[in-house]
């Protein structure tokens, strides 16, 4: 007896199910309501969401090409940023702790690491800034003040920021990260000898039990480290309010690859250096295409760790653009609709108007997309925003002579049509003002429906359904 199942080859059945899987990641997924869904259920429709999103502006923000243009920036101002480091350090006294702390850091390297880093501050040695003098110095700094302008215009690229921080406030960034940077690193470094030495982190060290404990805590120490450094990047580098939890979220994703990545890395170096004679002879040059390989595998871990924060914290406003794709304009009326009678309502009621937060609880549609769409009701001096910059609306007039037509052309806005499309097409403007003849009939339908009477009219008809 033969099934539906077994009408259609194997490989046939298979295309179905692909078909039937991109179909719900690109259209069903959007419209799914997850209140009716058990937590375990929304729990991972919302994290295959942003798994799609985060795949979607991977490509769309084209993160490998910025990866690869920010190593070749590192490659150039790797050692004018060393030689600032090292100048600083140095009238500190700190210099000769600068050597260790680079050779840890390239350690991913293996041997190779080691004869990078000895090559590296060869260079900064030579370039120590006594010996520069004014225009040395100051190229230096602009080198370095150019890579970080340039870590800075991705991160804004990738959280798609309209407006950049102006110069003055960067270059006071850009120094004070400069000069406070070192110094943070060395305190670090000179805290932990410090507290490793001590007589009774000795004595408690000579004990089993907290020996092991530590040597666990050393080695996630540099997890714990890298999540926090990346999290605070994502935070602070992009010109917008982050959301802690978005940034601690990519923070952790990209510091836990990154030092996964180390591990793997360190590994194949190690499995290559174990070579024969004639590839032991041409391993140095293998240390410069090693070094580049590493440094864009980091800045692809931090750039992807980047968009992860980007996509937790515009997740909402991602799926309402996805919905849109689907419901056109009818969704954004409907909202900019139902938000202004909402506020009518309250204040007919005698409260205070709700604010975006609550409108947005209350709708369920995220709180920038609402503010988005009532922006053109500003515009046409329908709702004004409230005082001292809080985001409540209300309207401008009493509601009672503000019409529901006058509503929706402020919605619908009067864009005039390209002339190059009617100045020859005699057919296309009788077209043209047959749409104006519908939009006038129709806004004569409701020319006496208040916003008031709208609004009592909607809390009608929901006492009467719940009788």
């Amino acid at each position: 007896m033969n099934t539906t199942n077994n009408k259609h080859p194997w490989w046939l059945r298979i295309k179905h199910t692909l078909v039937d899987i991109w179909d719900f990641l690109t259209k069903d997924i959007w419209s799914l309501d997850l209140s009716k869904l058990t937590r375990l259920e929304a729990f991972g429709i919302k994290q295959i969401k942003v798994l799609v999103f985060v795949i979607r502006q991977f490509y769309a923000d084209k993160l490998l090409m910025r990866a690869s243009s920010l190593t070749y920036s590192t490659l150039l101002a790797i050692v004018p940023f060393l030689a600032v480091i090292f100048s600083i350090s140095k009238g500190l006294g700190l210099h000769l702790d600068l050597a260790p702390v680079l050779s840890d850091f390239l350690s991913p390297l293996g041997p190779r690491g080691d004869q990078i880093s000895a090559q590296i501050m060869e260079f900064v040695g030579n370039a120590q800034t006594g010996t520069l003098g004014y225009v040395g110095c100051a190229v230096l700094l602009l080198t370095v003040y150019g890579i970080l302008n340039k870590i800075e215009l991705s991160y804004n690229d990738i959280w798609h920021v309209p407006r950049i921080r102006s110069w003055p406030r960067r270059l006071a960034g850009y120094t004070l990260l400069t000069v406070i940077g070192p110094l943070a690193m060395f305190l670090v470094l000179a805290l932990t000898a410090s507290l490793t030495s001590a007589g009774l982190v000795q004595e408690i060290l000579s004990r089993r039990h907290f020996a092991l404990l530590l040597e666990k805590g050393l080695k996630t120490m540099p997890y714990a480290l890298s999540c926090l450094l990346f999290a605070l990047i994502i935070w602070t580098v992009p010109n917008v309010r982050v959301r802690f939890k978005a940034a601690l979220s990519g923070g952790v994703f990209s510091g836990i690859l990154w030092q996964l990545s180390n591990l793997a890395f360190a590994r194949f170096v190690a499995g290559a250096s174990r070579a024969s004679a004639r590839d032991v002879l041409f391993a140095g040059f293998a240390a410069l295409p090693l070094f580049l390989l590493w440094i864009y595998i980091s800045w692809s871990i931090m750039l992807l760790g980047t968009q992860l924060g980007y996509v937790i914290h515009n997740v909402g406003v991602m799926e309402w653009r996805e919905l849109e794709k689907q419901h056109g304009d009818a969704l954004r009326r409907f909202v900019g609709v139902r938000a202004v009678l909402k506020i009518v309502r309250d204040l007919a009621a005698g409260k205070e108007a709700p604010g975006l937060d609550r409108l947005a609880e209350e709708m369920r549609v995220p709180q920038p997309v609402i503010g988005e769409i009532l922006q053109p009701l500003l515009t046409a001096n329908i709702l004004t925003c409230g005082i001292d910059g809080d985001e409540r609306y209300v309207p401008t007039k009493d509601p009672s002579r503000i019409t529901m037509a006058e509503l929706l052309l402020a919605f619908r806005g009067q864009v005039a049509l390209p002339g190059k499309l009617l100045s020859q097409d005699p057919f296309g403007r009788n077209v043209e003002r047959l749409l104006q003849k519908i939009d006038s009939s129709m806004e004569q339908g409701i020319s006496n429906l208040s916003l008031h009477d709208a609004a009592l009219w909607a809390e009608r008809e929901e006492r009467v359904k719940n009788l």
